[in-house]
């Protein structure tokens, strides 16, 4: 969130204010306190009090990772150049990660000739920059980074304990059901969509099919629940995802296999490692914690229990095994099909699989895929492909490899090398006069200028070396490689594998029995290689 104040000045000032869950002194931390000492800090430098200010807010986001919207907004601003400084209550404000941090503070603001000031660790860059002071924010950082993982811990300790409780805490409530206005851990009945979901049950219970449910809704106008979440106000998904939102029958069976119905909270589907993490891991269905009574079923458990029991009856009916799906997917070589009228992912179907849309019969503009084609079909189609697109990458590079390219690339390497042996050499000399100068050995004023010296010629160095990795390191060129190294690896391939479909396949789109569309991966790499081929 982005909020102006004092404008019209020369310059401009980026106020960055972030609050989480993991702060434990919550009021010195509130988003106006911070706002209020950031303001005052202004006003009380006749310096800074020239400069217009934007204040960047990020409420209720772990200082962790760097994966914030005002912070990325702040970032974007600077990259443009809008932004002369920024300032924070303090470097943990700022993050809670030692190496993220010290990277920004250290090279990436630095290099942007942007100041950084964080009040209550006495920091400003362009004074510490020649301050013994400086040396002290490393390890601010890694307190910071240390008092992260401690918090974690404590919110993940909390958390167990809210689920123990059947505490409700999803963002959003499910279908059904709101969240209680005085209580945000309680989901009270929301009438209007319970009863979509009473239906469900009762047509499921006396015999009408998924599909035919699904196709029922459709013709009927009503609304998916991520339609009906939009027409309430949320903003949980992406406009598209509501306007290609239509029943399918994944969004049935999810309804139908959902517990909470019966009126329990089910928690601790997935795990963390730390807060902030992106990454969750799933967890076996007897682990989760589940906690009846907790809320107003809108199904009983007699019915639940039926419609369990249904499922299974017509999953034991089949002629394959869960057991043996699984292990038959594992063997796909070609995932990520998609229909080309619903976008969904197909499935395969048959003795002999096929790709089939699930949609085509509740579909209701009549686009889908409405066919069947063998699944080796498009293998043989999609090998065919990624042939000729792989020996066009190989012949193109190698009409530009050279032996003088790699010997140019060896000397660079070298040059590389021998600066930063240099580097480590000043480093460590600057460290040697710190210890000097903390002994007593070395009087304050030889130590600062020594010290400043020694900076001038360190970032020197690290300029040099950044310099040669540009030449040889650069992103575009690390991508093309790793393009022209996987087309190299299956130049002589005699079948499709899933490695060499993984490397080169986005996804795939089937229209028709003949209209078949590849989206391939690394398609700007691909276009900067064919460039090198026309000059």
């Amino acid at each position: 969130m982005r909020m102006y104040s004092m404008t019209n000045k020369e310059s401009t000032i980026a106020m960055y204010i972030r609050i989480s869950s993991e702060d434990e002194d919550k009021e010195s931390n509130s988003i106006k306190n911070q706002k209020n000492l950031l303001e005052n800090y202004i006003n009380s430098s006749p310096e800074l009090s020239k400069f217009e200010v934007i204040a960047f807010v990020d409420d209720g986001y772990s200082g962790t990772n760097f994966e914030r919207p005002a912070f990325k907004e702040m970032m974007e601003d600077i990259k443009n150049g809008t932004i002369d400084c920024v300032l924070v209550k303090d470097l943990s404000r700022f993050g809670r990660n030692y190496l993220e941090v010290g990277r920004y503070i250290e090279h990436i603001l630095p290099s942007m000739n942007i100041r950084f000031v964080a009040i209550n660790d006495n920091y400003d860059s362009i004074k510490n920059s020649i301050n013994a002071e400086a040396i002290e924010i490393p390890f601010k950082n890694l307190v910071n980074d240390f008092y992260a993982k401690d918090i974690s811990k404590k919110i993940m300790s909390a958390k167990e304990s809210l689920m123990k409780q059947g505490k409700f805490l999803s963002s959003h409530a499910i279908y059904g059901y709101s969240k209680d206005e005085k209580d945000k851990h309680k989901l009270v009945r929301d009438t209007e969509a319970a009863i979509i979901v009473e239906r469900i049950f009762k047509m499921y219970l006396e015999g009408i099919g998924i599909s035919e449910i699904a196709s029922t809704f459709n013709k009927e106008g009503i609304l998916t629940p991520a339609k009906y979440k939009k027409k309430k106000g949320s903003t949980f998904n992406s406009p598209t995802a509501y306007e290609k939102s239509f029943w399918k029958k994944d969004a049935v069976l999810r309804l139908l296999k959902d517990e909470r119905y019966t009126g329990k909270s089910v928690n601790g589907t997935t795990k963390v490692k730390f807060v902030g993490s992106k990454n969750h891991n799933y967890v076996a269905k007897e682990d989760y914690i589940v906690v009846s009574g907790m809320h107003e079923a809108i199904v009983s458990q007699r019915d639940f229990t039926k419609v369990m029991k249904l499922m299974g009856n017509r999953r034991t009916t089949t002629k394959t095994s869960e057991k043996q799906i699984k292990q038959k997917q594992d063997e796909h070589v070609i995932t990520r099909v998609r229909c080309g009228g619903c976008n969904s992912i197909l499935k395969r179907a048959g003795q002999s699989p096929r790709f089939k849309c699930r949609n085509k019969k509740v579909s209701i503009d009549n686009t889908c895929f409405d066919k069947s084609i063998l699944v080796r079909h498009v293998e043989s189609y999609v090998f065919e492909v990624l042939v000729k697109h792989i020996k066009n990458i190989v012949s193109i590079n190698e009409l530009f490899q050279s032996t003088r390219a790699k010997n140019e690339e060896n000397r660079i390497m070298f040059e590389i090398e021998k600066e930063e042996k240099k580097l480590l050499i000043k480093k460590a000399k600057k460290l040697s006069q710190y210890e000097e100068y903390r002994k007593g050995n070395l009087d304050k004023q030889k130590y600062l200028a020594i010290k400043e010296e020694a900076e001038i010629l360190i970032g020197m160095i690290e300029n040099r070396i950044l310099d040669l990795e540009k030449s040889i390191r650069s992103e575009e060129i690390n991508a093309e490689k790793r393009v022209i190294e996987n087309a190299k690896e299956h130049l002589d391939a005699l079948i499709l594998c899933k490695k060499m479909y993984d490397d080169f396949v986005e996804e795939i789109f089937i229209h028709d029995l003949d209209k078949i569309k590849i989206v391939l991966k690394n398609q700007e790499e691909y276009k900067r290689i064919c460039k090198k081929k026309k000059k």
